[in-house]
């Protein structure tokens, strides 16, 4: 069992190194099926109950995100990130001394280290309560925005 989960991740990693290696920055359909595939490895690395490979996976489709965000164009952080989750993957499979040191490529990636705390997509939107991201004459534009938006709508269904 152990055995086919490491021969279906191998195959997979492979898979999604020669994507990378011929991947261009613009090429949006192809960044999709890359973080599609690394989504299924991710689900696929699961069985590995190893706390650096989700990591780096994660830190990948952040990058590729970016990459279809057109934030970056840059290319070497995901190479190197695969590379480094190559490596990790050898070094889990043969149990040896890891080669590369993943905290590099998850600089480069932009991904949280091994410690370092990940703020959740719903802290990211919602600020604590009590703090607001908006000054007081955004939300007055906002509430002014509202008001005039809900007579809009009233007059609208007069009509």
């Amino acid at each position: 069992m152990e055995q086919d989960l490491f021969n279906t991740i191998n195959a997979s990693l492979e898979n999604i190194s020669l994507q990378v290696v011929t991947l261009e920055p613009e090429d949006i359909p192809a960044l999709g099926v890359l973080l599609n595939d690394l989504a299924r490895l991710e689900e696929k690395a699961a069985g590995l109950h190893d706390p650096i490979f989700p990591q780096i996976t994660a830190g990948l489709k952040g990058y590729c995100e970016r990459l279809v965000l057109c934030e970056t164009a840059e290319m070497a952080p995901l190479e190197k990130g695969v590379c480094a989750l190559q490596a990790h993957f050898r070094s889990l499979v043969s149990d040896a001394p890891q080669e590369i040191d993943p905290s590099e490529a998850l600089a480069l990636l932009g991904a949280p280290e091994a410690g370092e705390s990940q703020a959740s997509p719903a802290e990211a939107v919602c600020p604590e309560p009590g703090k607001s991201r908006l000054s007081p004459e955004d939300l007055q534009i906002l509430a002014d925005f509202a008001a005039e938006s809900m007579e809009n709508l009233d007059a609208i269904e007069l009509s």
